[in-house]
Protein backbone atom coordinates (compact mmCIF):
# COMPACT_ATOMS: atom_id res chain seq x y z
CA UNK A 1 0.00 0.00 0.00
CA UNK A 2 2.74 2.43 0.90
CA UNK A 3 4.54 1.57 -2.34
CA UNK A 4 1.40 2.24 -4.39
CA UNK A 5 0.90 5.65 -2.75
CA UNK A 6 4.56 6.57 -3.27
CA UNK A 7 4.41 5.50 -6.92
CA UNK A 8 1.23 7.51 -7.49
CA UNK A 9 2.69 10.63 -5.87
CA UNK A 10 5.90 10.30 -7.87
CA UNK A 11 3.95 10.02 -11.12
CA UNK A 12 1.93 13.17 -10.32
CA UNK A 13 4.92 15.27 -9.40
CA UNK A 14 3.90 18.61 -7.88
CA UNK A 15 0.37 18.54 -9.31
CA UNK A 16 -2.54 18.20 -6.90
CA UNK A 17 -4.65 16.21 -9.40
CA UNK A 18 -4.05 14.32 -12.59
CA UNK A 19 -6.14 16.74 -14.69
CA UNK A 20 -8.76 14.22 -15.73
CA UNK A 21 -10.50 13.63 -19.01
CA UNK A 22 -12.67 16.68 -18.48
CA UNK A 23 -9.69 18.92 -17.80
CA UNK A 24 -10.73 19.78 -14.25
CA UNK A 25 -8.13 20.90 -11.80
CA UNK A 26 -8.58 21.03 -8.05
CA UNK A 27 -8.37 24.50 -6.61
CA UNK A 28 -5.21 25.13 -4.67
CA UNK A 29 -6.22 25.51 -1.07
CA UNK A 30 -4.53 25.13 2.25
CA UNK A 31 -5.40 22.03 4.22
CA UNK A 32 -7.77 22.62 7.08
CA UNK A 33 -6.10 22.13 10.45
CA UNK A 34 -8.40 20.39 12.89
CA UNK A 35 -7.97 21.34 16.52
CA UNK A 36 -9.63 20.52 19.78
CA UNK A 37 -12.83 18.49 19.75
CA UNK A 38 -12.94 18.25 15.94
CA UNK A 39 -9.44 16.76 15.84
CA UNK A 40 -10.34 14.20 18.51
CA UNK A 41 -13.61 13.36 16.73
CA UNK A 42 -11.81 12.85 13.40
CA UNK A 43 -9.14 10.67 15.00
CA UNK A 44 -11.78 8.60 16.79
CA UNK A 45 -13.82 8.09 13.63
CA UNK A 46 -10.71 7.03 11.70
CA UNK A 47 -9.66 4.63 14.47
CA UNK A 48 -13.00 2.79 14.65
CA UNK A 49 -12.38 0.54 11.60
CA UNK A 50 -8.92 -0.36 12.89
CA UNK A 51 -10.27 -1.21 16.32
CA UNK A 52 -13.24 -3.21 15.07
CA UNK A 53 -11.41 -4.96 12.25
CA UNK A 54 -8.07 -5.76 13.86
CA UNK A 55 -7.69 -4.99 17.55
CA UNK A 56 -10.99 -6.48 18.70
CA UNK A 57 -10.55 -9.84 16.90
CA UNK A 58 -6.93 -10.02 18.05
CA UNK A 59 -7.93 -9.43 21.67
CA UNK A 60 -10.68 -12.04 21.37
CA UNK A 61 -8.29 -14.65 20.00
CA UNK A 62 -5.71 -13.86 22.69
CA UNK A 63 -8.35 -14.10 25.42
CA UNK A 64 -9.52 -17.45 24.09
CA UNK A 65 -5.93 -18.70 23.84
CA UNK A 66 -5.15 -17.50 27.38
CA UNK A 67 -8.32 -19.10 28.75
CA UNK A 68 -7.41 -22.45 27.21
CA UNK A 69 -3.62 -22.91 27.23
CA UNK A 70 -3.89 -26.33 25.58
CA UNK A 71 -5.68 -24.74 22.64
CA UNK A 72 -2.64 -23.01 21.11
CA UNK A 73 -1.86 -24.33 17.64
CA UNK A 74 -4.59 -26.93 17.75
CA UNK A 75 -7.04 -27.49 14.91
CA UNK A 76 -9.70 -25.50 16.76
CA UNK A 77 -7.46 -22.45 17.19
CA UNK A 78 -6.33 -22.63 13.57
CA UNK A 79 -10.00 -22.79 12.49
CA UNK A 80 -10.82 -19.71 14.58
CA UNK A 81 -7.83 -17.86 13.16
CA UNK A 82 -8.76 -18.83 9.59
CA UNK A 83 -12.33 -17.68 10.19
CA UNK A 84 -11.08 -14.30 11.45
CA UNK A 85 -8.85 -13.96 8.41
CA UNK A 86 -11.73 -14.75 6.03
CA UNK A 87 -14.00 -12.19 7.69
CA UNK A 88 -11.23 -9.57 7.50
CA UNK A 89 -10.53 -10.34 3.83
CA UNK A 90 -14.22 -10.17 2.93
CA UNK A 91 -14.55 -6.85 4.76
CA UNK A 92 -11.52 -5.45 2.93
CA UNK A 93 -12.90 -6.51 -0.46
CA UNK A 94 -16.30 -4.99 0.31
CA UNK A 95 -14.69 -1.74 1.52
CA UNK A 96 -12.61 -1.41 -1.66
CA UNK A 97 -15.64 -2.18 -3.84
CA UNK A 98 -17.77 0.40 -2.03
CA UNK A 99 -15.02 3.03 -2.20
CA UNK A 100 -14.60 2.39 -5.93
CA UNK A 101 -18.34 2.77 -6.52
CA UNK A 102 -18.49 6.00 -4.52
CA UNK A 103 -15.46 7.47 -6.32
CA UNK A 104 -16.92 6.53 -9.71
CA UNK A 105 -20.30 8.01 -8.82
CA UNK A 106 -18.72 11.30 -7.70
CA UNK A 107 -16.66 11.42 -10.87
CA UNK A 108 -19.69 10.85 -13.11
CA UNK A 109 -22.00 13.25 -11.30
CA UNK A 110 -20.07 15.78 -9.24
CA UNK A 111 -22.38 17.55 -6.89
CA UNK A 112 -22.68 18.99 -3.44
CA UNK A 113 -20.73 16.20 -1.77
CA UNK A 114 -17.74 16.44 -4.10
CA UNK A 115 -17.77 20.26 -4.06
CA UNK A 116 -17.78 20.24 -0.26
CA UNK A 117 -14.95 17.67 -0.17
CA UNK A 118 -12.89 19.73 -2.62
CA UNK A 119 -13.35 22.82 -0.45
CA UNK A 120 -11.74 21.12 2.57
Amino acid sequence: MIGAVALERASRGARRTYGGARGRQAARSARAQLTGARAWAAATICAIPLLVGFVLPLLLLLRLAYGEPDLALTARFVAWSWNSFRVAALTAVLAVALATLVAYAVRLAPGVASARAAAC
